[in-house]
């Protein structure tokens, strides 16, 4: 990896992924964790973000 002030990079976001089944995804696996990991109680008082 080098720096190359010369150089302007645009990131584009890919079309195939859709962004609201990977949010969808990530909060199934917040939840699933948090049941999996915590005592019953503290789990049912978690609000994922």
């Amino acid at each position: 990896m080098a720096y190359a002030e010369d150089l302007t990079i645009h990131h584009k976001a890919s079309v195939l992924r859709d962004s609201t089944a990977r949010r969808v995804l990530g909060l199934r696996n917040t939840l699933w964790f948090t049941w999996l990991r915590r005592p019953l109680r503290p789990a049912l008082r978690v609000r994922p973000t």
